[in-house]
């Protein structure tokens, strides 16, 4: 079955046709011609790098194999001295060296060990344990250790020299253990019954890398008589290959067997530290990976050149054997960045490619005129495609929002959450908030929000003026704000951590809503895409949206401080809906406040509950009645711990305890204590006494307020700001001394457990009270209901938040 062609009957096809000629023409051919001029002119350049790359590597080769040859001679005149000399002493010495012969073996010794700088120690071993070292001091003087035995008696002791040779000193050392016998350079000349040069370890006495090379020497029966060696530090080798020039970051190295290192430019790097001894380290050791790489590579390729590749960087490896005195395993190893040697290549094909650069840019510069003109007229062609889409998204988003506003005194949520949906839609914003204003609180109350990328709805946040101060300034001149970045902004900086930075929000636009020349609300836009900029963009349309909003807006009563809350949770007898709504605003509902008065009486249970119990210890434990308990909360532990610029060097713990310390002298609280990350305040009253202004629970309610402005003013100075949070209730709780000296008295159980659990449900800066605690501070402090909140045997009970004395 044939497909039916589709057709846009809107379609001009003509001017379709000239469209696409127009781009083949002012576009597609300018730009096909500038490729085909630099795509030459990159082939010429590229061409040309790899032939003289080659050249450059092959001349590299040779010059390695020049060094590699500088190199095998160094190491062989280093080495020579101390293989002539073991042979020299085997022929040269007496057949009994380290006996009768000591005088002689004395002068060879001092003479090899003062003539050569790179010999250490000389020895002469015999199959029976005796010994001789003689040991180089870093003075010149030459020490010896002698062992030997006579008719089954050992002997250890050692002969003190100065650096003109003379003995000094004499001194037994019973307790040397040494046994020259079962070293690797003894076994390996007796097995080798020749010349044996052992591998690279490290000398006890010196601590410092070397090798030893011994040789035997047999009576005419075949049976040992005497085993020569002679130490060789490898430091002078070492600074040999520093002083190597290969290239700015080049290295070379000597290496045996399985990549343990021989000589390297840093010889502080060729030891490594096992189980507390140093010993030599390999290759792959140094931590470094270009060098554990070079030795991968080693170990699988052994001789020639290789490049090897290590985070984008190319790298030359040149390894080679090294044949001196017999040594047949150690390896001569190069390890160069490519650009270090042949770097000349790449800086010639720079220099030819900038020549190059001149016809380029002629080439494009022409290209890009000609393409501008064509690109020109579609791009204005776009603009105002895309001006007219706004206009007609804004015009479509203001009807829709005329209609909700319309229908704000029916139904008020219903219409904020249409506002906010089509504001986001509108502006591409990713979040949208319509906020009140409560002047006498100083806080904003969030009405609506609405998330477009999760496409839900939120209420009931509450935003202090602590977080605000400078933002609310703006705003309440009526001005609009507008922020790119609001970790960087000092207007929003504090508001990043308790709101916007839980979100993720970069980007922030606040708009005020201003009511008969006050602020009553406002539009918080977080992370917009302003699309509108052919129309005055995102800010001019919501402020039009505002300034509709603002004759149906109307700010938050205030948080009524007074016995009329009480009244209105049916506690005092009467009850009113209204009344609720007056104090709690969004945040609270009748629900929440029900059976006030049965829940007193509960308590009134559970507090002659806790004074049976009392009395049931015979005196040992105390019902403490009418306390009041402060439980506040400071965060994480890594918080508290931060030091801020105080005079003393305090941290952010210490500096709050002081304050409390500070506070609770001034009001008079008698029961403080910081235990971890909390601090736990209470004071004591005549059971139902409120006092003229509120007895110990007005002054604890004064300490939470003081340590939450300490809290604030300590989040600005401090990476990691302390997450404050307080709570309080009254009651009647347990109390008894610990110690024999009455000095130590505790409170638990009741408002100490209660305080403990409501802290939780406390958010950031906020103090939660217990309705205990506001019906005693309810004439001297501002509150706000919360909600309600659970408590075991009391159920739901109404919670309040503390915001200031009234």
């Amino acid at each position: 079955m044939q497909a039916t062609e589709l057709v846009d009957l809107g379609t001009d096809l003509a001017a379709a046709r000239r469209l696409r000629r127009r781009r083949l023409f002012g576009i597609v051919l300018p730009l096909a011609c500038a490729v085909l001029v630099v795509g030459g002119l990159i082939a010429v350049i590229v061409q040309s790098y790899g032939s003289n790359r080659r050249d450059a590597l092959n001349l590299l080769e040779e010059v390695l194999d020049g060094l590699n040859h500088r190199i095998g001679t160094e190491v062989s005149q280093f080495l020579s001295p101390a293989a002539a000399g073991v042979f020299l002493a085997g022929e040269l010495l007496d057949p009994d060296p380290i006996g009768a012969g000591r005088a002689e073996t004395d002068r060879l010794a001092l003479l090899l060990l003062r003539q050569y700088r790179q010999l250490l120690n000389f020895i002469v071993a015999g199959p029976d344990g005796d010994v001789l070292i003689y040991y180089k001091q870093p003075d010149g003087a030459v020490h010896t250790r002698v062992i030997e035995h006579s008719n089954g008696t050992r002997r250890a002791f050692r002969i003190y020299r100065d650096v003109d040779g003379a003995v000094v000193q004499l001194g037994d050392d019973p307790d040397d253990g040494f046994d020259p016998t079962i070293r690797p350079w003894f076994q390996g000349a007796v097995a080798a019954r020749g010349l044996h040069w052992s591998d690279v370890y490290v000398f006890f006495a010196s601590r410092q890398p070397g090798i030893t090379v011994s040789v035997p020497v047999f009576a005419e029966d075949g049976s040992l008589r005497t085993v020569f060696g002679i130490d060789i530090t490898l430091e002078d080798v070492s600074h040999f290959l520093a002083g190597l020039d290969v290239g700015a970051r080049g290295e070379v190295m000597i290496v045996q067997g399985e990549g343990l290192l021989v000589a390297f430019p840093d010889p502080a790097r060729m030891l490594k530290d096992t189980a507390g001894q140093p010993v030599p380290a390999r290759l792959d050791d140094l931590g470094d990976p270009v060098l554990t790489r070079a030795f991968n590579q080693f170990r699988i390729d052994r001789y020639g050149r290789h490049e090897i590749e290590i985070g984008g960087d190319n790298h030359i490896m040149m390894v080679s054997a090294l044949q001196v005195g017999g040594i047949e395993d150690w390896w001569v190893l190069v390890v160069v960045p490519e650009t270090d040697i042949i770097g000349f290549v790449a800086r010639n094909t720079r220099e030819t490619a900038m020549m190059s650069a001149g016809v380029v840019a002629l080439t494009l510069v022409l290209a890009v005129a000609l393409v501008r003109q064509g690109l020109r007229a579609d791009r204005n062609a776009a603009f105002l495609r895309q001006r007219q889409e706004t206009l007609e998204r804004h015009s479509q988003a203001f009807a829709d929002i005329a209609v909700a506003i319309g229908d704000w005194d029916v139904d008020a949520e219903s219409a904020a959450a249409r506002i906010t949906e089509t504001v986001a839609n509108a502006v591409g914003a990713r979040r949208v908030g319509l906020w009140r204003w409560v002047a006498e609180d100083e806080t904003l109350v969030l009405k609506d929000n609405y998330d477009r990328q999760y496409h839900g709805h939120t209420a009931d946040t509450v935003l202090s003026r602590r977080h605000l101060a400078a933002l609310l300034d703006a705003l309440e001149q009526g001005q609009s704000v507008d922020v790119p970045d609001v970790a960087r902004d000092d207007r929003t900086r504090e508001l990043v951590r308790p709101y916007l930075g839980k979100f993720g929000i970069r980007s922030f636009l606040a708009v005020p809503i201003v009511r008969s020349g006050e602020l009553a609300g406002a539009f918080l836009i977080e992370d917009r895409a302003d699309a509108g900029s052919g129309v005055g963009g995102a800010l001019l349309f919501i402020e039009a949206v505002a300034g509709l909003l603002a004759p149906r807006w109307g700010r938050l009563p205030r948080s009524v401080p007074a016995s009329e809350a009480l009244q209105a949770t049916g506690a005092a007898g009467e009850s009113s809906g209204s009344a609720v709504d007056a104090v709690a605003g969004p945040l609270a509902s009748p629900e929440a406040m029900r059976e006030t008065a049965l829940l007193l009486d509960r308590r009134r249970v559970r507090d002659a509950q806790v004074q049976k119990q009392a009395e049931d210890q015979d005196g040992a434990v105390l019902a403490v009645r009418a306390v009041t308990v402060l439980v506040a909360q400071f965060g994480s532990a890594a918080a508290l711990a931060q030091r801020i610029d105080d005079g003393l060097g305090s941290t952010v713990l210490q500096h709050l305890s002081r304050v409390a310390q500070a506070e609770a002298r001034r009001l008079n609280v008698p029961y403080l204590k910081v235990a971890g990350t909390r601090m736990i305040a209470a004071g004591f009253d005549v059971d139902g006494s409120d006092g003229a202004e509120g007895g110990a629970a007005g002054s604890l309610a004064d300490l939470a307020l003081a340590l939450r402005d300490a809290c604030a003013k300590v989040s600005t100075a401090v990476t990691l700001p302390p997450d404050d949070r307080f709570a309080m209730d009254t009651g009647t709780a347990f109390g008894a001394d610990l110690d024999a000296d009455d000095r130590l008295f505790n409170l638990w159980g009741g408002p100490v457990q209660l305080a403990g659990d409501l802290v939780m449900a406390a958010t950031h800066g906020s103090t939660v009270v217990s309705h205990a605690t506001f019906v005693t501070l309810r004439n001297q402090f501002v509150f706000r209901a919360r909600g309600a909140f659970y408590i075991e045997g009391l159920g739901e009970t109404p919670i309040y938040v503390l915001s200031r004395r009234s």
